[in-house]
């Protein structure tokens, strides 16, 4: 089972893909998104905002590099033009 799940991990590593990840708020999530990006398995963009995802990060010990993650706020005034 090691063993599929290594070669898993490595096609994806190989082809990494963008992700987005929607529910921002739960520290599990951001735990994933945290080991996903360090093991280059997935490039992962962020929907919410940044310095609530910092601060929640922070809280539970999570040790994300924000500045080199792609986030999108759809609440900032620059967004609100390309959702509408």
């Amino acid at each position: 089972m090691q063993n599929l799940l290594a070669r898993i991990i490595n096609q994806a590593q190989k082809n990494r893909q963008r992700i987005v990840f929607a529910e921002t708020d739960d520290p599990r999530t951001l735990q994933a998104i945290d080991y996903l990006d360090d093991h280059k398995i997935v490039t992962p963009v962020l929907i919410g905002n940044k310095e609530k995802i910092g601060a929640l990060a922070k809280d539970h010990s999570i040790k994300m590099a924000l500045n080199d993650l792609e986030i999108f706020d759809p609440e900032s005034p620059e967004n609100a033009e390309k959702i509408e």
